[in-house]
């Protein structure tokens, strides 16, 4: 989800984060994937033990913000 509002494929981007929110852009900048087996980006980010409670933060507001409706078969956005 939050990845779709960042590079969504319209190229729109849906998701402005302000250069207050020096924290998320840190999480952000340190924020890596590893590949699987097959070379492929894992979905998951790597916990860095760091900046993980953010990222998960904001996981956790486009889930309940955004996730329902799309189960649901509401707009989505």
């Amino acid at each position: 989800l939050i990845r779709s509002f960042l590079t969504p494929a319209d190229g729109k981007t849906r998701l402005y984060v302000s250069n207050r929110c020096e924290q998320l852009i840190r999480a952000f900048q340190c924020l890596s994937y590893h590949r699987e087996g097959n070379g492929r980006i894992s979905e998951k980010p790597e916990k860095d033990g760091v900046h993980d409670h953010i990222i998960d933060a904001l996981r956790y507001f486009f889930i309940n913000r955004f996730w329902r409706r799309r189960t649901m078969g509401e707009k989505r956005y």
